[in-house]
């Protein structure tokens, strides 16, 4: 096998303890948060969509990232889910769809923006 089982004994005495897994639920749990807050704020005002459908609808756009049709960037599939979801929910076609362009062209500018300070800062440090 690729793994010895010694190397995986070893990794789970030392390392996937109760007190590790947890800590890693937790920060996984509040980057959720953080995320889907800061997709809330970034919805202009008049649209008037609430906190918890903004939630459920950037969950949903979450969600389709996993599905093994997708566009380049996510470009079409994140605002189906996006939409999909407001529209269930009782927001009209137009609010829905203009909501996903503003969450997912957030989604892309901040990546964008945090990938390249990410760049240079690691380039950068290894510098000799």
């Amino acid at each position: 096998s690729f793994i010895k089982i010694e190397k995986w004994q070893s990794f789970s005495k030392e390392t996937l303890h109760i007190k590790n897994l947890l800590s890693l639920y937790i920060l996984s749990l509040l980057t959720f948060v953080f995320k889907f807050t800061s997709f809330y704020f970034v919805l202009p005002k008049s649209l008037s969509i609430s906190f918890l459908e903004s939630f459920f609808a950037s969950s949903a756009g979450d969600l389709t990232t996993i599905l093994p049709i997708h566009g380049i960037a996510g470009i079409g599939t994140y605002e189906g889910g996006f939409a999909g979801v407001l529209i269930f929910l009782g927001v009209d076609k137009e609010t829905a769809f203009l909501a996903s362009v503003f969450v997912h062209i957030f989604i892309l500018v901040s990546s964008f923006l945090i990938a390249t300070f990410s760049y240079f800062f690691i380039r950068d440090s290894f510098k000799s």
